[in-house]
């Protein structure tokens, strides 16, 4: 059943972007960053194949990308910003998306302020709602736009790079991208895990620190 769902899927997403071009790659990259479930892994690398073809050029993917998730994120942030948690709670499930999502955003987000917005890009559901959360904390918006179009500029390149190499190979991906979100998951939460236990022996430090005064 989900080999059914995916492979519809990636046809309807091939179709869009062998149709229309940059403007299509552009829509589907802009809906990913505001919460839509369209998966990037997908689009991009289907895009660097189309680099090979002579249709796209690797700069014009990593570019087109960036814009569209930047104008995403902006949308999402200010529907984050005006609508907050109750936005989410009642049109969340038309898009696949929980309170659950948002709060595990939120931590991250807490974690690494601003940068959350250029190193989301490259997590799992947190890539396409990170923006949500920067919205209703009201986190700066041109230095959040910044950060998210540079770190979409760079998953843009990576991605179109890798389906540029595999050629007419890329579809191999459409089976094996949720493991790609798996693995960079496993690595954010390494890093997470990593950041708050040194906090906590930083904390502990200091107060043996104290207690000697």
């Amino acid at each position: 059943m989900v080999f059914e769902i995916v492979s519809a899927l990636t046809e309807l997403l091939v179709r869009v972007i062998s149709h229309f071009g940059y403007p299509g790659l552009f829509l589907l990259m802009a809906l990913e960053s505001a919460a839509m479930p369209i998966p990037s892994e997908i689009v991009l690398p289907f895009s660097g194949f189309l680099v090979s073809e002579g249709r796209f050029t690797l700069s014009g993917v990593a570019i087109t990308a960036g814009l569209a998730s930047a104008l995403g994120s902006a949308i999402t942030y200010m529907l984050g910003k005006h609508g907050g948690h109750s936005f989410v709670n009642k049109y969340g499930k038309y898009v696949l998306l929980t309170p659950h999502d948002i709060e595990m955003t939120n931590r991250f987000f807490s974690k690494f302020g601003l940068a959350a917005a250029f190193l989301g890009r490259f997590v799992p559901v947190v890539r396409a709602v990170v923006s949500i959360p920067a919205g209703i904390a009201r986190v700066p918006f041109i230095p959040f736009l910044m950060y998210s179009f540079a770190g979409s500029l760079l998953w843009g390149y990576l991605l179109g790079y890798l389906g540029l190499s595999l050629g007419p190979r890329w579809f191999e991906l459409r089976d094996r991208f949720h493991w790609v979100d798996y693995v960079v998951l496993a690595m954010f939460a390494v890093l997470i895990i990593a950041l708050v236990t040194r906090r906590i022996r930083q904390g502990r430090t200091l107060d043996q620190t104290g207690s000697k005064w």
